[in-house]
């Protein structure tokens, strides 16, 4: 038997959204952000999914969860699994036995809509029941032997391309110290400017925190005391996704050396953004040795190599 079934039940934005799809046979429940529970609206879909089975009276009914991609891959195959398992329940409790039922879980694969990494889409957060009807009785075979047909083979799944989380960068610092240590006391108001190099490695720990080491050198000239000087820097910074472009801020700590500087550990916010190969980050040092409004601004802009 084919049914159209209509979309559209409209989309909830603090719970779960349903409707059911527009192919024959199916239905599509969906859900809210991280949610594996079924609202009002979801159950009204499972209802109609269970009127189609008592129709068809022998038909099989397959339930696949779906996810979107603002999760880990381990987080969301386990979140498809709890919503595929929850949709069955509701299909038990509305009649449909268990036995008619085959249930698997997608993860954030196969998504109704693509999507970058890291962003939610309501259309992907569903659970598709697909009812199909018994097969037709078989006639009764000729008296030769038919050979029977070749058995179709499913094309082989593609794996999921992994997200890069690792990044190389190298690229030009200048940096404006508030403070020029001219007497090698510190507590000067004397200001001078820093340009050199700055080599980075950040690694992404999970889909929003990231570690970062740096190392900095540079010239500081329009000071007292002009020469070279270094900076070791690591830091954690918290990021808005991983596709081709993201924010990113947190805070590092580090040891700054060189002439016209008191060498001493310092400690402060940083922010950035990556736009492809393109790394830029502008940092506030303050060293242990001065009051908050006496540090050093660094801007780093660099290219990077992801792996």
């Amino acid at each position: 038997m084919h049914r159209t079934v209509a979309a559209a039940l409209g989309l909830v934005l603090l719970g779960g959204v349903s409707a059911r799809a527009q192919a024959p046979d199916n239905f599509t429940v969906y859900f809210g952000l991280n949610r594996s529970t079924l609202d009002a609206a979801a159950r009204q879909v499972v209802t109609d999914a269970a009127n189609a089975y008592r129709q068809t009276g022998t038909a099989h009914v397959a339930v696949t969860g779906y996810t979107d991609l603002s999760g880990s891959p381990e987080h969301n195959q386990s979140l498809s699994e709890r919503r595929a398992t929850a949709v069955r329940s509701e299909l038990v409790k509305q009649g449909v036995p268990d036995t008619a039922i085959d249930v698997s879980a997608q993860g954030e694969n196969d998504p109704a809509v693509p999507t970058p990494n890291g962003v939610p889409e309501a259309k992907n957060r569903r659970v598709v029941i697909a009812m199909a009807e018994p097969a037709p009785a078989t006639p009764p075979p000729p008296p030769a032997a038919q050979p029977e047909p070749p058995v179709a083979q499913a094309a082989p799944e593609q794996p999921k391309e992994e997200m890069k989380r690792g990044n190389f960068s190298l690229g030009l610092l200048y940096g404006y110290n508030m403070e020029d240590d001219s007497d090698h006391t510190g507590h000067n108001d004397k200001a001078s400017h820093m340009g050199g190099l700055n080599l980075s490695f950040d690694y992404g720990l999970t889909n929003w925190l990231s570690l970062s080491l740096e190392q900095a050198g540079f010239y500081n000239f329009l000071a007292d005391h002009n020469g070279f000087g270094g900076r070791s820097a690591a830091g954690l910074d918290f990021t808005v996704g991983r596709g081709t472009w993201f924010p990113k801020f947190g805070g590092n700590i580090g040891y700054l050396y060189g002439d016209g500087l008191h060498d001493d550990f310092f400690a402060g916010p940083e922010i950035g953004v990556a736009i492809g190969p393109l790394d830029a980050k502008v940092a506030y040092d303050i060293p242990f040795d001065r009051t908050w409004d006496h540090g050093i601004i660094l801007t780093t802009l660099g290219l990077g190599y992801r792996f």
